[in-house]
């Protein structure tokens, strides 16, 4: 179920990140690989066929790259560790970034090097660029609220029809994960102005050629987010009908994947749309107008200029935009997007280590002890009641803890009889189930020899 899930999720991010990658040397607002073409002819001509020498390198590289991450996720399958196939999928999709983006940082390097050899670094000429930008910028704005309105109130409506008619409570508890699918339309339009409100590119000293490339790029992003939002909001109302059926989370597991697949196919197809838009405007673009500024660019992904004082700008390799490192909230971005980094393998090891360390139960002094990398339970041997050893589990949901394939953890919901805190090994045949201060209690030790000695104690000391 998990390798469905994560396959669900995050397969299809290879695809994007191998589309997006992929025209990285093409010509896009005068920029190649991540540099500025220079504004020489002569120069340019020989920069254009230094970046043809290496596209053929590049582009090998990047599809050979495409069939290995392909295919190195698919191993999960034949594992039978939860741990170890979600460690396998989130180091695929680090790597997968890492490795996508080093061919390029290596020719943007190559090429870097060659245009200062040449030393064609030239002041860039910006006379009246900032007027034809500042003055045309709101007439290319492309996002408005009200296109929006519509899927964001609909999606709102999916939630409360969803929490009025499931009264019961494994309804309203699922009303959170419709909620949490009907976030995501406001979150489209937030996408949308974001890459909305970028600065109007300058690309010619023609303001009509720079308001109507600004207008048609701006457009192609508005229209993908606006239809995303539509198809999730028609998502989270197809989900929030579904919600009473049997098997609703299977069901649903099994509706996202043409849900992604679609939103895939939409993401994709804006991607073919800007590069047909920068083929189409090609000529009309002015290398002496592009601030040849490839010193502030890391590798061409990482930008970082002191003297730009917007956090966001339109990214060099791929498609939107990126932060400015050295603001205040570039840095902010960038500490939060390590301390993400670093969560991953450390997630991965601690999900190892749960699922590698067998459950202890037993009695110390007068309490019963649940035990694994921590004490997860203390509980008094004098405040257990209802004690029984049984040989069959009820129908269990989690609510908060651990669910692997040996090992239930923290507090799960029983099918229409309420909540109970769960340690156990559900591979085991015999569990303890008794109360303590009004709690219900399912556990186990590691394997039933165990959990009968700790059932034959505690009925001694009642």
């Amino acid at each position: 179920m998990l390798n469905i899930i994560l396959l669900i999720g995050m397969y299809p991010a290879i695809f994007i990140i191998y589309f997006t990658m992929k025209y990285s040397g093409k010509n896009r607002n005068g920029t190649m690989f991540g540099l500025c073409v220079p504004r020489d002819e002569q120069l340019a001509e020989e920069f254009y066929r230094q970046v043809e020498n290496k596209q053929v390198w590049y582009q090998h590289r990047m599809r050979s790259t495409f069939f290995i991450f392909l295919v190195l996720p698919l191993i999960s399958i034949a594992v039978p560790y939860l741990s170890i196939q979600f460690t396998i999928w989130m180091l695929w999709l680090l790597l997968a970034i890492v490795f996508f983006e080093l061919p390029c940082i290596m020719v943007n390097r190559e090429l870097k090097e060659w245009k200062k050899s040449v030393q064609i670094q030239e002041k860039a000429k910006q006379d009246n660029i900032n007027l034809v930008e500042l003055s045309k910028a709101g007439q290319v704005r492309k996002t408005k609220l009200s296109q929006f309105l519509l899927p964001i109130l609909l999606s709102a409506a999916a939630v409360a029809a969803c929490y009025f008619f499931h009264s019961d409570i494994y309804g309203r508890r699922m009303t959170w994960v419709i909620a949490v699918i009907a976030a995501c339309t406001p979150m489209f339009y937030a996408a949308a102005k974001w890459m909305d409100r970028q600065r109007t590119a300058v690309v010619s000293y023609d303001s009509e050629v720079n308001v109507n490339y600004a207008r048609a790029k701006k457009r192609i992003w508005n229209q993908l987010w606006l239809l995303c939002a539509w198809i999730n909001t028609a998502f989270t109302w197809g989900v929030g009908m579904a919600l009473k059926k049997d098997k609703f989370l299977t069901g649903m597991l099994w509706g996202t994947i043409p849900y992604i697949i679609v939103i895939t196919a939409c993401i994709l197809l804006a991607v073919r749309k800007v590069n047909r838009l920068e083929r189409r405007y090609e000529k009309k673009i002015d290398p002496m107008l592009r601030e040849d500024d490839d010193d502030c660019w890391i590798g061409g992904v990482l930008y970082y200029n002191k003297s730009d004082k917007h956090i966001m700008v339109e990214t060099r390799v791929g498609y939107g935009t990126t932060i400015n490192a050295a603001t205040s909230a570039g840095k902010v971005f960038l500490v939060i997007g390590a301390a993400v980094i670093l969560y991953v393998p450390i997630a991965c090891l601690w999900m190892i280590l749960l699922e590698f360390t067998p459950i202890k139960l037993n009695i110390q002094e007068d309490y019963l002890i649940a035990k694994q990398l921590r004490n997860d339970y203390k509980i008094a041997v004098e405040e257990i009641s209802d004690l029984e050893l049984v040989d069959d589990l009820p129908e269990l949901s989690k609510n908060a803890g651990t669910g692997m394939d040996n090992l239930y953890k923290g507090n799960w919901h029983i099918l229409y009889a309420g909540d109970c805190e769960v340690f156990l090994n559900p591979k085991n045949e015999v569990f303890l189930k008794f109360t303590s201060e009004g709690v219900l209690y399912y556990m186990s030790a590691s394997d039933d020899m165990q959990t009968r000695a700790v059932y034959e104690e505690l009925r001694k000391r009642q």
